[in-house]
C-alpha cells in the first residue's frame, strides 16, 4: 500500500508532556464547581484556563505533527491511512463516553429535542460543524473537539508537506497573515449572537491555530534542535518556573485584552510556550520521565472525559445515582486499560510479523 508518511528517527520531546499535563489540569480546574465548595475566588484565577488549554492542545498537535512527520509525497491513500490511524486512537473512548451519557439521559429522562439529530453527528464526529449549542455540546460536551481532531488528521499530510518546503521567511509571513486573519475573524463575529461557536468551536477558525502549531514545529526542526543540543547540560529548573509564570500570565491576560481578542494572544502564547518547553531538557530519573510520559500520553483522553468524571463525582458526593456513577468510572478506566493492552498487542503482532518475514 502506498503510504505518504514514513516513520522518522527524530528524538522524542519528553518535555512537551509537561505542557500536555498542564493543559489537562487547567481545563479540569476550569470546569470544577468552586462555587458549591465555597471557594469561588479560585475560579476567578482560572477564568481563561479553559480557552488556553484548548488552544494549547491544538497547537501541540500541529507542532508535533510537523516535528515527527517526514513526508516525501502526498497521496490520497496516505491521507486516508493517516486519518484512520489517528481517529482509531480516540474513537473507542468517544463511543464509550457517548454510551455512558446516553445511559445517564435514559435513567434521568433528560433527553433533549435535538438529541435525535446530534447522535448520528456524534458518531460521525461531525457535531462541531453545526453552529447550534445543543448539538455541538450534546452528550459529552468536550467531544466537539473530535471534529477538529478529524479535520486535522485529514489535512495533516498535505499541510505539513507544503509548509516544510517553504522558506523560513515565507513561513514567518504566513504566521503573521494567519494571526491577521484571526483578528479579522474575531472583529467580524465578536458581536454575533453565536460568538461562542464562531470564535471558540468553529473548526475552520480553530484550523488556523493548528497551522500556527505546524509552522512553529517546522521552524523548530530547522533551528530548535541545534539550540536544544547546546543547552542540554544547563540547569532547567528556573526555565520551567519561568514557563509556568508565563503560562499563568497569559491566562490572566483575558481580563486585560478586550472582548474575544485574547484568544489570538493565547494562540501566539501557546506557540511560544511550546517552543520554549521543547528546547528544555527533562532531567529526571527514568521512572519519573516514564511517569510523566504516561501522564502526557493519557492527558488528551482525560481531556475528553474529565467533565463526565467530574459530573459523576458530583453525583457521588450528593449521594445520587451512586451505583450508576461507579459503573461509568469503571467503564472509563476499563477503556483506558483496554487501549493500552490493545497498543501492546499491536506491537507484539507487528514484531511477530517482522520476525516471520525475516
Amino acid at each position: 500500500m502506498e503510504y505518504a508518511k514514513p516513520k522518522t528517527s527524530m528524538p522524542r520531546l519528553e518535555s512537551v508532556n509537561i505542557l500536555r499535563i498542564i493543559g489537562a489540569i487547567l481545563i479540569t480546574v476550569y470546569h470544577m464547581d468552586f462555587q458549591s465548595a465555597g471557594i469561588q475566588p479560585v475560579k476567578q484565577l482560572f477564568l481563561g484556563s479553559g480557552n488556553f488549554s484548548v488552544a494549547l492542545f491544538i497547537v501541540i498537535s500541529g507542532f508535533l505533527n510537523a516535528y515527527n512527520d517526514k513526508i516525501d509525497r502526498v497521496s490520497f491513500r496516505g491521507i486516508v491511512a493517516n486519518t484512520k490511524k489517528r481517529v482509531s486512537k480516540v474513537y473507542p473512548l468517544h463511543i464509550v463516553s457517548l454510551l455512558a451519557v446516553l445511559a445517564y439521559k435514559f435513567v434521568t429522562h433528560s433527553f433533549e429535542s435535538t438529541d435525535g439529530i446530534a447522535l448520528p453527528l456524534n458518531v460521525l464526529l461531525l457535531q462541531g460543524f453545526v453552529p447550534i449549542r445543543s448539538i455541538y455540546y450534546s452528550f459529552n460536551k468536550l467531544s466537539w473537539y473530535l471534529t477538529l481532531y478529524l479535520l486535522f488528521s485529514i489535512i495533516e499530510i498535505p499541510l505539513v508537506y507544503v509548509i516544510k518546503r517553504m522558506k523560513v521567511s515565507k513561513r514567518f509571513v504566513l504566521f503573521v497573515c494567519i494571526v491577521a486573519v484571526e483578528l479579522i475573524w474575531i472583529t467580524i463575529f465578536q458581536d454575533s449572537s453565536n460568538v461562542h461557536w464562531f470564535c471558540y468551536v468553529c473548526p475552520w477558525f480553530r484550523t488556523l491555530d493548528y497551522v500556527l502549531g505546524v509552522i512553529a514545529g517546522s521552524v523548530f526542526v530547522d533551528y530548535g534542535l541545534n539550540i536544544k543540543a547546546k543547552i542540554q547540560n544547563k540547569p532547567a529548573v528556573l526555565y520551567y518556573i519561568g514557563l509556568l509564570v508565563l503560562i499563568f500570565a497569559c491566562i490572566a491576560s483575558k481580563t486585560v485584552i478586550p472582548k474575544e481578542y485574547y484568544k489570538v494572544f493565547y494562540s501566539i502564547s501557546c506557540c511560544c510556550c511550546l517552543y520554549i518547553c521543547a528546547l528544555l531538557p527533562l532531567k529526571a530519573s527514568p521512572s519519573v520521565v516514564k511517569c510523566i510520559g504516561l501522564m502526557g500520553l493519557y492527558s488528551f483522553d482525560w481531556y475528553l472525559i474529565h467533565q463526565i468524571v467530574i459530573g459523576v463525582i458530583t453525583q457521588v458526593i450528593k449521594n445520587e445515582l451512586l451505583a450508576f456513577a461507579v459503573v461509568i468510572i469503571c467503564t472509563a478506566i476499563a477503556v483506558l486499560v483496554w487501549e493500552k493492552l490493545y497498543s501492546l498487542f499491536k506491537k507484539a503482532t507487528s514484531r511477530l510479523s517482522t520476525k516471520n518475514a525475516g
